[in-house]
């Protein structure tokens, strides 16, 4: 070190200042690129699968809460909606099974998808079910108001018979 001049040692400082910035440029531009990979994949793969669910959870809620109302008031506009809404679920489950096919790194999609699928139809079992019961319902009550019609009608004409003895 003593052999070199001043001119020399500031030289090879600012060569090593070089060849640090240098490495720091490729270091940044390899992580960059990771990170560029990564938010390619967050935003082909993860964030529509987000919209998914929440497209998915929405129309399963709207769903739910038709449902509810036509085991409640037997109103057929229920069950239409909550028909319309099922439709709706069935296109959210499709694009659910088109991404994750698409994209090998859903794991956990394709796993939730082979859940689902059996509870879905088991809920569209249950709905029909509810169907057939509140047709039932309503077909026992027109027989109710007839007889309930019936009644009044023969208790009318005993009291008209009463009035005439």
């Amino acid at each position: 070190m003593k052999s070199m001049t001043l001119g020399k040692k500031i030289g090879a400082g600012f060569g090593a200042l070089i060849l640090i910035a240098t490495l720091l440029g490729a270091l940044a531009l390899v992580n960059m690129r990771a990170v560029s990979s990564l938010a390619e994949k967050l935003s082909t793969q993860f964030v529509p699968e987000s919209q998914i669910s929440s497209d998915f959870a929405s129309a399963l809620d709207k769903a739910n809460l038709a449902v509810r109302s036509y085991g409640l008031t037997a109103d057929e506009t229920y069950l239409e909606t909550s028909r319309k809404a099922l439709g709706e679920v069935h296109s959210a489950l499709a694009a659910a099974q088109k991404l994750s096919d698409d994209h090998s790194d859903l794991v956990k999609l394709k796993e939730h998808l082979g859940q689902i699928t059996p509870a879905l139809k088991d809920y569209e079992l249950a709905i029909d079910a509810t169907e057939a019961k509140n047709k039932e319902v309503i077909a026992g009550r027109d027989q109710l108001n007839k007889g309930a019609a019936d009644f009044m009608a023969n208790i009318d004409k005993v009291i008209a018979g009463q009035g005439e003895k």
